[in-house]
């Protein structure tokens, strides 16, 4: 898929491009680990969610000591996937998929959280959370794509774009 109308959006002093269906800021709930320092966006006509959050390097050195990283940068990614985790838990969860590949300045995560049929929920359910974590400007960054995980694949090249338009 290739977005349409990308925008110039700023984050913590840096520059992103992001497509225009996400600089609606109206989301139902909060998807970001602490949303009130972060950017979140929605296209909840295609279930799509944007999140870019930003870290010091003290919260970094933090999150690095808290999940015992080697450097800072898998610090903030850990922390950030493990925050997401256990903030499922609500016991819809039955299975996360992982893959990593560091590229160029960022480290690349996915998650696939399944939701199978209970007494609240009718139906199956997957999602995919795309993660990248890179350094810039003296800021850790993450940023997140979460949507249907059927969807989420043809998505990635669109991510990518975003994590590096980074300036």
């Amino acid at each position: 898929m290739r977005f349409k109308n990308w925008k110039t959006f700023y984050v913590h002093g840096s520059e992103f491009r992001v497509p225009s269906m996400f600089l609606n800021t109206e989301c139902y709930g909060n998807f970001t680990i602490y949303p009130n320092e972060a950017f979140q966006g929605c296209a909840q006509s295609v279930e799509l969610y944007l999140g870019i959050e930003a870290f010091d390097k003290e919260k970094a050195a933090d999150y690095q000591y808290l999940v015992q990283a080697e450097s800072l940068l898998e610090g903030v990614q850990q922390h950030y996937v493990n925050r997401k985790i256990y903030d499922r838990n609500d016991r819809i969860i039955s299975q996360i998929d992982h893959w990593k590949l560091k590229k160029g300045k960022a480290l690349f995560q996915a998650i696939v959280q399944h939701r199978t049929k209970t007494y609240e929920f009718d139906e199956e359910y997957s999602s995919t959370t795309f993660l990248a974590s890179f350094q810039q400007n003296e800021k850790f960054y993450v940023v997140q794509l979460t949507g249907q995980s059927d969807v989420m694949p043809y998505l990635l090249q669109d991510f990518k774009k975003i994590v590096y338009s980074c300036k």
